[in-house]
């Protein structure tokens, strides 16, 4: 069997056809994936399996971006798509690049090692880890009324053909495991969830923090710390962010405007490069080389390395996250995030494991130096972003009052609220524990597995509501 999903001759003859058609920037992608989804609801488990694989023919050309694709790899249908984009290209107009292409293979940094290959997993196994969480979930609190259990895994191969002459595979293994657990308390129902998501073999599933039991548990603890749970005080004051999963809210309400698609349609950071557009604590980072992250890969959808992008250093704007389209448009290379949810989506600027970078000042000091105001330990789904405006209203998953420097009683249906541009220049305090979180699926149209993080840090004023 051949090492490759596509004979790389037959797919250059056909990046030269749309070339010729007038495409500045061409791609054939190949996608084979094999995946199992078990989803345990009061204690049954749906199992589903699936395994795909497809082609998928994009081509550039004067801002413009021509993609179709088709199931399996016979050289007819192959042959279909590609014809139809050369005749796209054709109305277009485009000038087309050199149709002069030299095939040569691309490496790139591995970002995770697999010990135990999913594809070696009896089903029997997958079985055991729902059920794992179920009963640990059920057996953490009286209360208990519901429990749902999602388990997920993906083997992703994929072989990219550019019009640079690059071939290039990107791998990945993923699992993912998620809990949701619902209480019942005096005729109202609680829920919390927990999950985690990672480029990994099964192995992942033995290790600290993600392991069924760890993951039900944690899902139940946030849950109950709602049964005493009172409402948010109201109004604008100082909201402290923890480690890790708040990164939700950076990524929602300020990482899709820098994305240069949104850039070019004008959202809230557009015209500002090299301008100050946060705190000089702030460092911004998208990262796709994060070892073991869910939103990592060695190569984005277009074949370009991932790399560590830096957005905002010392509160300047540096760079924006570009595909080859917007790159092509603006004069640029790259930056490798260029993402599409599978070969029947265009890749399109996505962000991958985005996060503030580590500051100087002491976590324990920032929460001690904060006489009033609220805590979030997570973000609730769901809220609200306008990604051109920055505008945002989201709610607060695990969160807590802060009374003279300490953390008090656990919030209930609280909100914040405020404008992503102007909470990054009011942040006045960020730690040095910054924590990446696997930040589970982000939309904008395609779904695609994203991390985020911070480390603590404290923002001088947001709106916060909705505790009554």
């Amino acid at each position: 069997m051949s090492e490759y999903l596509l004979d790389p001759d037959f797919g250059f003859e056909r990046i030269k056809r749309l070339m010729v058609a007038g495409a500045q920037w061409c791609e054939i992608l190949v996608e084979d994936v094999a995946s199992w989804r078990l989803l345990c609801d009061d204690h049954k488990t749906n199992v589903q399996r699936a395994s795909r694989l497809g082609v998928s023919v994009y081509a550039v050309a004067s801002g413009k971006s021509f993609h179709t694709c088709c199931d399996g790899t016979s050289a007819e249908s192959i042959d279909r798509i590609t014809d139809a984009v050369c005749a796209s290209l054709r109305r277009e107009g485009g000038r087309g690049g050199s149709s002069d292409v030299s095939p040569h293979e691309v490496s790139g940094g591995a970002v995770q090692d697999v010990i135990e290959p999913l594809g070696d997993v009896e089903l029997s196994r997958r079985l055991d880890v729902v059920k794992e969480a179920d009963s640990a979930a059920w057996e953490s609190h009286p209360k208990i009324k519901q429990v749902s259990v999602v388990y997920a895994d993906r083997v992703r191969r994929a072989e990219i053909l550019t019009s640079e002459g690059r071939i290039v595979h990107d791998n990945r293994s993923m699992v993912e495991l998620a809990v949701r657990a619902f209480l019942r308390v005096n005729g109202e129902i609680l829920s919390a969830a927990h999950m985690f998501g990672a480029l990994s073999g099964f192995e992942v599933l033995g290790q600290d923090g993600k392991r069924p039991t760890e993951v039900a548990r944690e899902a139940v603890r946030k849950a109950a710390l709602l049964i005493d749970a009172k409402p948010s005080p109201e109004g604008q004051m100082p909201v402290v962010f923890a480690p890790g999963s708040p990164g939700v809210l950076f990524h929602e309400a300020c990482g899709h405007s820098f994305e240069a698609d949104f850039i070019q349609k004008g959202s809230s950071f557009a015209g500002k490069m090299g301008k100050q557009v946060a705190s000089e604590l702030i460092t911004l980072v998208d990262n796709g080389q994060v070892w073991g992250m869910s939103g990592s890969f060695a190569f984005d959808d277009e074949g370009n390395a991932s790399q560590r992008t830096v957005l905002i250093e010392n509160g300047i704007l540096t760079n924006h996250m570009y595909d080859m389209r917007t790159a092509l448009i603006d004069g640029v290379r790259s930056t490798g995030n260029g993402r599409c949810e599978s070969y029947e989506h265009p890749p399109i600027p996505r962000m991958t494991n985005t996060y503030v970078e580590n500051g100087s000042d002491d976590p324990d000091a920032i929460l001690a130096g904060t006489k009033s105001g609220i805590y979030i330990k997570t973000i609730a789904r769901g809220g609200n972003v306008d990604v051109l405006s920055g505008n945002f209203v989201v709610g607060v998953g695990e969160g807590y009052v802060i009374e003279n420097g300490r953390l008090g009683y656990a919030l209930k249906n609280a909100t914040i609220s405020g404008n992503g541009p102007d909470v990054l220049m009011d942040i006045d305090a960020v730690g040095s524990d910054l924590e990446i979180y696997a930040a589970g699926r982000c939309g904008k149209g395609q779904n695609v597995p994203v991390g985020a993080g911070l480390p603590t840090l404290r923002v001088r004023k947001m709106v916060v509501g909705g505790g009554r």
